[in-house]
């Protein structure tokens, strides 16, 4: 196994390296299609992902009042939903769907305070314990895949 290695520019204009998920070697010689079919023989836990934003944005004055409740909303009309206060969750179809998402998110970051994206699979997502007083809570379930064929 290999790992690929994207390009990504940085808002300081760098470039900075980040791996992407690894798979054959025998892919990079491969066509698209064959490719894609790879792809599919991979369970779909470990294709689809989660995207989890965690952000702690300053509330003192009413512009970082105005800047919070503007990304929160641009969090709410891309997909994501709220897990716990300051922390959403988005389900994505796969890694490069998940980096769709957080690069749409990128731009609405406000200039104060600060925004992490965790993506994680499906299984690891599956694993989390919640916990609420005494009780242990179910996590939610994954959506439904739909299927166009």
């Amino acid at each position: 196994m290999i790992k690929k290695v994207v390009e990504v520019a940085s808002p300081a204009r760098l470039s900075v390296r980040q791996p992407i998920p690894s798979f054959p070697r025998e892919c990079l010689c491969l066509r698209k299609e064959t490719w894609m079919m790879r792809i599919l023989d991979i369970p779909f836990g470990m294709r689809s992902m989660w995207v989890i934003a965690l952000f702690n944005l300053p509330t003192d004055t009413k512009r970082q009042r105005q800047a919070y409740a503007r990304f929160r909303k641009e969090l709410l009309r891309d997909g994501f939903g709220m897990m716990q206060y300051s922390v959403y969750r988005r389900h994505c179809s796969s890694y490069e769907n998940a980096q769709v998402h957080i690069k749409r998110m990128r731009c609405q970051v406000p200039s104060e305070g600060d925004v992490r994206f965790l993506v994680i699979t499906d299984k690891q997502f599956a694993r989390m314990e919640i916990f609420w007083g005494v009780a242990q809570k179910k996590s939610p379930p994954a959506p439904v895949q739909v299927e166009l064929f």
